[in-house]
This record gives structure tokens, C-alpha cells and sequence, in this order.
């Protein structure tokens, strides 16, 4: 194991002052989360997507699969557990068979909702909540953004005539020191071993609590911790449609 910087590195304003937080408003995921956004590649600025196109045999496939399932479906449904005769397991086969066909058959479809179609909806969200005022696009203010370049920002856009909206939800979000990278990171050197057993319990097992404690009393392990031993999940969005 190599020796421990002597090197500490000092910390930013903004750091200082979420630390002031922590244990109230702040937990210390939020923390390592808010300095793993500095560390994540910049979002791009999402483009309109292409529509793959979807020929005339496509919907007749599909609708040719829909229409097998459909005189397949539900043909086997003992109402006692028993066992099954030859022609009733070759039924449910067909019918298996045939929903298998069917998922296959509408790929294109799906395509188009998880890719074009979401994109479509999700530029129209990101166009109106600059519109409204709801995001700040640039600065050092500015509303962060997923990989794809969508503002990480709740919205919900009613569809006129109907009683369902487009729901823009977000999940994730958060970051935690993984056991793992903090072992490595306390064999590489970047944090001492008085650092390593301050944040650990007796099985070595990362324990939050005595973490908070231990950065209170040493400021700069926090550092130490968000850059060699915290894994990042980036906040992400998905799109629903709801009752409005």
C-alpha cells in the first residue's frame, strides 16, 4: 500500500457550505451527489429524432398476430390443480407461440414509443419550460439535464380534449461511498488508515453516521470520499401518461 498524500486538498466554497448542512436539510448522499454532478460529462442539446418508418406489412403482421393471439388466448384455465393432457400443453404452447409473435411483430411500434415519439414529447417539455420560465437553460444556475440533453426538471403536459398529460418523473439522483472503492481507495493511498477505521465499524462494513461525524472532524475526507470512493447514479427521467 503506497503512503497517504500529505497533500490536502482544499475545499471549494460551496463544499464548505454544504458540509455547514449536513445532518439537517442535506443528508451525505445528497452531498456526494451534488459533487459528482461536477464530475459527469456534459449533457448534448437533444435533437428531433427520425421517425423509423413502419411499411404496410408491418401493420398487417401485426394485426395478423393480434388476431392468432386473440383465438389462442386463455383456451387452457383449469379451475383445479391438476395435471395437464398432451393436447392441453400443445395448446398452451401455440398460445405461447403466438404472443411471442405478437410482442415481435409490434418492435416497431415500441421502438417508436421508448425513441422518437419520447423524444418528440420530451423536446416539447424542455421548449415550454424555457417558454414559461420553469428552467434556467445556461449559467451557473442552470437546471441540470440528463445524458440526452433533457432538463431534470418534473413537468406534466396536459393533452387538450382528454384527462391524461405526458408525465416527465425523475428517479435516482442519489450517491453513496461503495465498500469496495473505499477499501481500494484506503490501499491506494488516498486516505489514511486513522480516515478509513473513522468511517467503518468493527467489520470494516461503511457506516453513513460515523462518516458524518468523522467529516465534521476532518473536512477534507469528504473529498477524499466523493472522488475515490463514491459511485455516482445520475438522476434520470421517465415519461408516463397519466390522469391529468
Amino acid at each position: 500500500m503506497s503512503a497517504p498524500s500529505t497533500d490536502v486538498e482544499p475545499l471549494a466554497p460551496e463544499v464548505r457550505a454544504a458540509l455547514a448542512l449536513a445532518g439537517g436539510d442535506l443528508s451525505l448522499s445528497d452531498l456526494f451527489a451534488m459533487f459528482a454532478t461536477g464530475l459527469l460529462p456534459e449533457p448534448t442539446r437533444p435533437e428531433a429524432a427520425e421517425v423509423a418508418p413502419v411499411t404496410d406489412a408491418d401493420i398487417e403482421r401485426a394485426a395478423a398476430m393480434l388476431m392468432r393471439a386473440k383465438a389462442l388466448y386463455g383456451k387452457v384455465a383449469p379451475t383445479d390443480e391438476r395435471e395437464l393432457t398432451g393436447q392441453e400443453l400443445q395448446a398452451l404452447l401455440r398460445e405461447r407461440n403466438a404472443i411471442d409473435e405478437l410482442k415481435n411483430s409490434i418492435k416497431a411500434f415500441e421502438a417508436r414509443k421508448s425513441g422518437s415519439l419520447r423524444q418528440t414529447v420530451l423536446i416539447h417539455m424542455d421548449r415550454l419550460a424555457e417558454r414559461t420560465g420553469q428552467v434556467v437553460p445556461e449559467g451557473e444556475d442552470a437546471t441540470p439535464r440528463d445524458a440526452s440533453g433533457h432538463y431534470l426538471k418534473e413537468m406534466k403536459v396536459r393533452v387538450p380534449d382528454t384527462d391524461q398529460a405526458f408525465s416527465w418523473e425523475l428517479s435516482g439522483g442519489k450517491a453513496d461511498v461503495d465498500p469496495a472503492r473505499l477499501l481500494a481507495a484506503y490501499e491506494a493511498g488516498h486516505i489514511t488508515r486513522v480516515q478509513y477505521l473513522s468511517v467503518t465499524r468493527e467489520a470494516r462494513v461503511y457506516d453513513p453516521r460515523k462518516a458524518l461525524d468523522a467529516i465534521k472532524r476532518d473536512p477534507a475526507l469528504f473529498v477524499a470520499l466523493a472522488r475515490h470512493a463514491t459511485v455516482a447514479k445520475p438522476q434520470t427521467g421517465s415519461l408516463y401518461v397519466r390522469k391529468a
